[in-house]
Formats: structure tokens, C-alpha cells, sequence
């Protein structure tokens, strides 16, 4: 992809197939750098929800991880209006 990239930054002058193939390097660029970008993101969100959950009181707040938390406090909660 590198190489490609290269051959079509070095064409030049007014031809309208060089303007194509500059269009085309600028195109492969940002696509290169939304690749990047949603790469890191994915990693990023693999590692968070990779990690050992930690439970303590309140944490069905902390968010989606805590979801069967979230469950049982309302359970607890539903049980405490039928007393």
C-alpha cells in the first residue's frame, strides 16, 4: 500500500490522469488515517471491556458493565415497597 501510495504522490504536471492519481493518494490517505483512528478505538474499547469487573456498594451506577447489579438493587427495591 506504501509503494502505491508513493508512485501516485510522485505523478505531477497538468495531466488529467496525474490529477486523478494525486485525488486518489489524498483519498488512500484519509482512509489511512480513519483506519488508524478506528483501530485505536477498537483497542481501546477491547481493553475496557476485557477487564475483571470490581463490585461494590452502588456500583449498578458505574454503568452498562453493572447491569445484573443494576437488576438485583431494583429487585431489592421493588421488595422493599411490598413491605
Amino acid at each position: 500500500m506504501d509503494d502505491l501510495k508513493t508512485r501516485l504522490g510522485n505523478v505531477g504536471g497538468f495531466d488529467p490522469l496525474a490529477e486523478l492519481c494525486g485525488e486518489a493518494y489524498l483519498r488512500i490517505c484519509q482512509m489511512d488515517r480513519e483506519i488508524e483512528r478506528l483501530n485505536k478505538s477498537l483497542l481501546y474499547e477491547e481493553a475496557r471491556t476485557g477487564r475483571m469487573g470490581t463490585h461494590a456498594p452502588g456500583c449498578w451506577k458505574w454503568g452498562p458493565s453493572h447491569y445484573e447489579c443494576a437488576l438485583r438493587h431494583i429487585k431489592t427495591l421493588e421488595g422493599n415497597q411490598n413491605v
